[in-house]
């Protein structure tokens, strides 16, 4: 109970509400903008549309993805399902449909066939990366906890994003978070054999938001402070970087 609700209850804040509203109109305008037009006659299923805006604007939090854009993607398409036979008689529709595919391909690169642009959300990682983890013995922090259980291992911190955005509340609010302190001194100690992480820890700051909201600054230094960035001569997209002890 401790840990999924009062753990995951994350601060609710207006500008992050804002963006996923402003990703929300960018991928779904075409389907918005058609029923607009259109008008279809659903009751219940503009009740299911009320009833995923309030979602989308819960998704107001540190964390919140396009799983917020679920319901209100499923209220469209049954809203454009009632209207079919009208879209199918022009073309207008299918052609701005295709374009707005693009768009979202564009800005998000669901699956990584944009060259130099980085994975966003969609495909799947690198095998390669299980195996990777399975060869470093000994206890492990892992960004990607499920890299620790595809090998049969047990995180020692099942998610850093949570454990960073708790830290922070811990620091800025008064926030009671015991095991804010501990892993903290757990890698100072430099009881893990190696840290693996999905970015540069030296270069966060160059790095997306939501990277750096991943690693908070305390774990952060402690892990630049007592491990070391192992060379990777081929390093590729989405390849992991390993600190081990100096």
């Amino acid at each position: 109970m401790l840990h999924v609700v009062e753990w995951n209850a994350l601060p609710w804040r207006a500008d992050l509400a804002a963006s996923l509203l402003l990703l929300g109109l960018a991928l779904l305008a075409v389907p918005i903008a058609t029923i607009a037009l259109t008008r279809p006659s659903t009751t219940i299923v503009t009740a299911y549309a009320a009833g995923a805006l309030g979602i989308l604007l819960l998704g107001g939090r540190e964390g919140a993805t396009l799983n917020y854009l679920l319901d209100l993607s499923a209220a469209l398409a049954l809203a454009l399902g009632g209207r079919a036979p009208l879209l199918a008689s022009g073309v207008r529709f299918p052609i701005a449909a295709i374009v707005q595919s693009a768009v979202a391909v564009l800005l998000l690169n669901p699956f990584g066939v944009i060259p130099g642009r980085v994975v966003t959300t969609g495909a799947w990682g690198d095998p390669e990366r299980i195996a990777a983890v399975a060869r470093i013995s000994g206890p492990l922090l892992v960004e990607d906890s499920g890299l620790l259980v595809a090998n049969g291992r047990q995180p020692a911190v099942d998610d850093i994003f949570l454990w960073s955005r708790l830290r922070a509340r811990e620091v800025n609010d008064r926030f009671i978070f015991p095991a804010g302190d501990q892993l903290v001194a757990a890698v100072r100690a430099g009881r893990f054999d190696a840290v693996v992480a999905e970015a540069d820890l030296a270069s966060l700051d160059a790095v997306g938001g939501f990277e750096r909201q991943r690693w908070h600054p305390d774990l952060v230094g402690a892990v630049l402070e007592r491990y070391a960035l192992q060379p990777s001569p081929d390093r590729r997209p989405g390849s992991l970087f390993v600190y081990t002890r100096r």
